[in-house]
């Protein structure tokens, strides 16, 4: 499979509006529509057209795993060794945006949350350092042992689990894809898949709960690299010059793997099949969507494939900070 700089940037564009789309309905509107895992496929079925389309589009995640792996694969395949100085680089490339805006974005909060006490939204006035305290703030700043404590996430950098589980993914990478390279790609990529779905099955029956961080899940087990490692391998495995399915005459199958990941999700005994299924599905189907896109629209696709990083760092902050303040007692707070 091959996807060319400027189809990867289409791709990234139709995976980070998804992404927006999905989180804007859940600051919106607290959750309600929100299709959790493991309630089961007919109940899933039962909710309006809107709430189901809008659920759907949290897969966008699963699009970005999927062309790490690819990217990098494609960038190191043909070298003997990767040296850590270079994964170092990648991960500061990820890094130094999140650290700008992990103190930007608590300004922010702070600033407009007094803006919200001098209009009478609410009926207190917020001190900056009393937001949180001063462990969430280095804990928070310094991602992994954020992410691997029992704290949580803080307040409106709930997604930033992302930049935790991709430093994983290039720490790891060197071993990864020297398993390739010893093995057919193929045969590397079951490895991976058997390994990642052995740990969520684990996971799921243990816990009663799914391995991507809802339903109560341990947010330690959340972000734990063997979750999304299936992922992170398809996406090593289509770059590997090897024979697949057309993407472009193929959406339907596309389509078809995404609702089979949501029926899997109706079970914690099949959940965790599910992120795979969608990854699967949703680069097949996107990849066939921007493949349609001309002129203008591709133009725009691009320039937004472009900051699609930036977007990602900063649309859920910018929603929940928007929304809370034209709808203070509306959104979930």
């Amino acid at each position: 499979m091959n996807i060319s700089k400027e189809q990867g940037l289409l791709i990234r564009a139709i995976a980070i509006m998804m992404i927006v789309l999905y989180h804007f309905q859940y600051d919106m509107f607290g959750g309600i529509l929100l299709v959790e895992r493991g309630e089961g496929f007919i109940s899933w079925i039962s909710h309006s057209g809107t709430a189901v389309f809008l659920s759907i589009c949290f897969i966008g995640v699963n699009v970005f795993f999927v062309l790490s792996g690819y990217g990098l694969m494609k960038k190191y395949k043909e070298k003997k060794h990767v040296k850590m100085m270079d994964m170092g680089k990648q991960t500061l490339k990820i890094l130094i945006p999140y650290w700008i805006a992990h103190p930007l974005v608590h300004v922010i909060d702070w600033s407009l949350k007094n803006l919200q006490y001098h209009f009478g939204f609410i009926g207190y006035k917020t001190y900056f350092l009393g937001m949180h305290s001063f462990n969430q703030y280095i804990d928070s700043f310094f991602v992994f042992p954020r992410w691997f404590s029992n704290d949580g996430a803080l307040a409106f950098v709930g997604t930033w689990w992302f930049v935790g589980v991709i430093i994983q993914f290039y720490l790891l990478f060197p071993f990864i894809l020297k398993i390739f390279k010893k093995f057919k790609p193929i045969n590397a990529l079951l490895l991976c898949i058997g390994v990642s779905f052995l740990y969520r099955f684990i996971i799921s029956v243990n816990t009663s709960a799914s391995p991507i961080g809802v339903n109560e899940a341990n947010i330690w087990l959340f972000v734990n690299f063997p979750a999304r490692l299936s992922e992170f391998a398809l996406g090593m495995y289509l770059a590997s010059e090897v024979k697949f399915v057309n993407f472009k005459s193929k959406s339907l199958y596309g389509v078809l793997l995404i609702l089979l990941g949501f029926v899997s999700l109706g079970n914690i005994y099949t959940m965790f099949v599910s992120d795979f299924l969608f990854a699967l599905g949703a680069i097949i189907l996107v990849y066939s969507i921007t493949k349609s896109l001309k002129g203008h629209l591709e133009k725009v696709f691009s320039i937004i494939g472009r900051k699609s990083y930036l977007i990602y760092l900063y649309h859920e902050p910018t929603l929940k900070l928007l929304l809370k303040f034209i709808f203070p007692n509306l959104i979930n707070s």
